[in-house]
């Protein structure tokens, strides 16, 4: 009997797993849809319902993602390559959460964004390296700790730039007082 129980509490969790991706498509979260389609279809590759919503969800998710970037593109808020970015971001972890599981990464067409990532990295870190270098001619102790908070967020984008970290580092040392006892 009581395996009985656990056949049906199993077969209802399967069951609502497997609605889970199509309810999530009908509300209008294509992210949370691709990803639980993505693992569904992991599991059986050749269900051809699954694959469409997956390939459904990932290019209204990415068709958001694009309009976002032409709206923030257009716009001259000095944080917009890191909107960008993060735009970019989203779209690019889509596409790593497909390549994790390689019969889903067969059956669905998905695009690499890590060339953008890169570029629109390197501009917001650019942006934050000028706000920086504005502070520094300032010329004052919270100057220079608002060059440092800059250079903080341009090394997040740039994380292996040794002369970034180096620059970081100096301002850092004239922002902190440094009390002998």
């Amino acid at each position: 009997m009581t395996k009985f129980y656990l056949l049906i509490f199993s077969g209802l969790i399967l069951f609502a797993g497997c609605k889970s991706a199509s309810k999530a498509y009908e509300k209008g979260n294509y992210a949370d849809a691709f990803e639980l389609g993505v693992k569904k279809l992991q599991k059986d590759p050749d269900d051809w319902e699954t694959r469409q919503l997956v390939q459904n969800a990932y290019n209204y998710a990415i068709s958001n993602h694009e309009d976002r970037i032409r709206i923030l593109g257009n716009s001259r808020n000095d944080n917009r390559y890191a909107e960008i970015y993060r735009e970019y971001l989203h779209m690019q972890d889509m596409y790593n959460t497909i390549r994790a599981y390689p019969n889903a990464f067969r059956q669905v067409r998905v695009n690499d964004y890590s060339s953008f990532l890169e570029t629109y990295g390197e501009k917001s870190a650019t942006v934050h390296i000028q706000k920086a270098e504005q502070w520094l001619q300032e010329g004052t102790r919270t100057a220079f700790r608002e060059a440092y908070h800059e250079y903080h967020l341009a090394s997040n984008y740039l994380p292996h730039d040794f002369q970034l970290r180096r620059k970081k580092d100096s301002v850092y040392n004239l922002a902190v007082t440094k009390v002998l006892i």
